[in-house]
């Protein structure tokens, strides 16, 4: 038996600056109106009630081995990278000169 402090985590996070919309890959909106959704088609997984892109048919076959996060926001209002890359708010870091 493994014990607790050797067992190890990881997560993937996929950096895409300027990549497609979350919309668009793994929050699809099939429901919503041609002007809010993506213009990709939602596909099942094997998870009931999750679906994401029609792209990623091999990610759908295996969902169940994911968690999607769909409720990272930034707390800065900056639109940018900064807190979901480090972890930390963009007021709370002191720059080193």
């Amino acid at each position: 038996m493994v014990s607790p402090a050797r067992i190890r985590k990881a997560i993937i996070n996929i950096y895409l600056p300027g990549g497609p919309s979350h919309i668009d890959l793994c929050d699809a909106k099939p429901e919503a109106p041609t002007k809010i959704r993506g213009e990709f088609n939602s596909i099942k997984t094997n998870v009931p009630g999750i679906q994401i892109c029609e792209l990623f048919p091999r990610m759908a076959a295996m969902m169940d081995q994911f968690t999607p996060m769909r409720s990272i926001f930034d707390a800065d209002g900056r639109h940018d990278t900064h807190q979901c890359m480090t972890g930390r708010r963009f007021n709370r870091v002191r720059l080193i000169k």
